[in-house]
């Protein structure tokens, strides 16, 4: 696998989503354009990781833990704006941070039903080989 060409892609990918956003001024077309441009960036990754492989574990596992996270945590991260910002009522100012610290409310009840993930992703111990690599010993 070419780690080059991913870090690339991811580059590529920043940079765009700073053009997009210097360029767009609506919340909802800005996060529907990011998550098209984080979506291509994951395609092309997938195309060099299936047409080239990984060259060791190790490097499988650089890519599962920390390439591939980059673009998908923005996919991600855009695609929750994005639909918030299309369920947001389109009423009072009130009505409106009521409804948006109910989605607080939303991800922080997420972040802490998933807290052993998070911990155990940040942590560095070989058990990383058991959920970053496709094939298994």
């Amino acid at each position: 696998m070419a780690r080059n060409k991913c870090v690339k892609i991811i580059e590529d990918m920043e940079e765009k989503l700073v053009d997009l956003k210097s360029e767009t001024y609506h919340i909802l077309i800005y996060s529907e354009k990011a998550v098209l441009s984080c979506k291509s960036a994951l395609l092309e990754m997938q195309d060099i990781v299936l047409r080239n492989g990984f060259i060791d574990e190790q490097e499988e596992i650089e890519f599962f833990k920390n390439i591939k996270p980059k673009v998908y945590g923005k996919l991600l991260y855009y695609a929750k704006i994005f639909s918030i910002e299309t369920k947001r009522p389109n009423s009072r100012n009130k009505v409106q941070r009521k409804f948006l610290i109910l989605e607080q409310d939303k991800i922080a009840a997420f972040q802490n039903d998933n807290l052993e993930f998070y911990q155990y992703y940040r942590c560095n111990t070989p058990i990383w080989m058991t959920v970053f690599c496709w094939a298994k010993p």
